[in-house]
């Protein structure tokens, strides 16, 4: 099985896989291969060109098991199901990636005028409380067009354990009375800061606050090639651009990506000297480090 299980996957799979592990079970009458794959990837910047293997482990698996004494079977999926699994995996690396960079990232990101502009909505609802001890909430839909937005954004809150809800009244939690009593000069940043930490991907996929994503997609499509090179590269705004849109599938306009650059510099995530764009060694550092839980690479 040791000599089969390989060309096995090699023959279903295709050149690159390999055995990633081994596990026996039911007293060796069921033997489990994990199969991984190894993926030739080329990394270039404004200065030099790499090429990466990454290897992905446990993608799929072979299933050897004794109906017999001393003869087995085996079950293994099809190319199309291992391809399915592929795509699977990378989309929860990228995604485990991404989480970890607004993890590491939302307090600086918080800084950016924009960002504050986008979170506007709660800060109102917020700075309420400073004057009363309620809400009623057919005083927060009369203060926007959009009634089902304000009841999104109060939603969110309530979930994110800001708010309470009673009958026609919203009340402030300890959690949010706390971000109140404190120093009013942070009091927006750190709010944001907060909601940005534990509810981005709220914020993204039901609220759909357009004006966050540009800042986090700029600071990911550096960090995710340099995470990959294992390196800080050097990039120019067209290198940028060009993961950019390997990453997300959509180009984005060189004006504003050079803008959102630009505020990501301003708040530490990313610098730009002599026109290169650079990124920050511990930020890096965390990336690799999750990178690591789901892949291995070397050059």
């Amino acid at each position: 099985m040791n000599r089969l299980a390989p060309i096995l996957a090699r023959r279903e799979y295709g050149p690159g896989t390999y055995i990633s592990r081994v596990e026996e079970h039911r007293g060796k009458d069921l033997f489990i291969y994990r199969i991984g794959l190894k993926i030739p990837i080329e990394i270039a910047d404004a200065k030099d060109y790499y090429q990466i293997i990454r290897k992905l482990p446990d993608i799929e698996e072979i299933r050897f098991e004794m109906i017999d004494s001393g003869k087995f079977t085996y079950k293994m999926r099809s190319f199309e199901e291992f391809t399915e699994a592929l795509k699977r995996r990378d989309f929860q690396t990228n995604q485990m990636l991404e989480r970890e960079l607004v993890k590491n990232t939302y307090e600086a990101i918080a800084r950016i005028p924009n960002v504050a502009n986008t979170m506007t909505p709660f800060m109102e609802i917020s700075n309420s409380f400073r004057f009363r001890d309620r809400l009623e909430l057919k005083e927060l839909e009369r203060s926007r067009k959009n009634k089902e937005q304000i009841s999104n954004y109060i939603g969110f809150m309530v979930r994110s354990g800001y708010l309470v809800k009673e009958g026609n009244f919203i009340y402030p939690t300890s959690k949010l009375k706390d971000n109140l009593e404190g120093d009013p000069s942070h009091f927006s940043v750190k709010l944001i800061g907060d909601m940005l930490k534990t509810g981005y991907v709220d914020l993204m996929r039901l609220l759909h606050l357009s004006g966050l994503k540009p800042y986090f997609s700029a600071a990911y499509s550096y960090y995710m090639p340099s995470s990959e090179a294992r390196k800080l590269l050097k990039m120019g705004i067209d290198n940028l651009s060009f993961y950019h849109r390997k990453i997300y599938r959509s180009g984005v306009n060189r004006i504003k990506l050079q803008n959102h650059v630009s505020m990501l510099s301003e708040v530490d995530i990313l610098s730009v000297k002599d026109r290169m764009i650079m990124g920050k060694e511990s930020l890096l550092e965390k990336q690799l480090s999750t990178l690591d839980s789901f892949t291995s690479c070397y050059v």
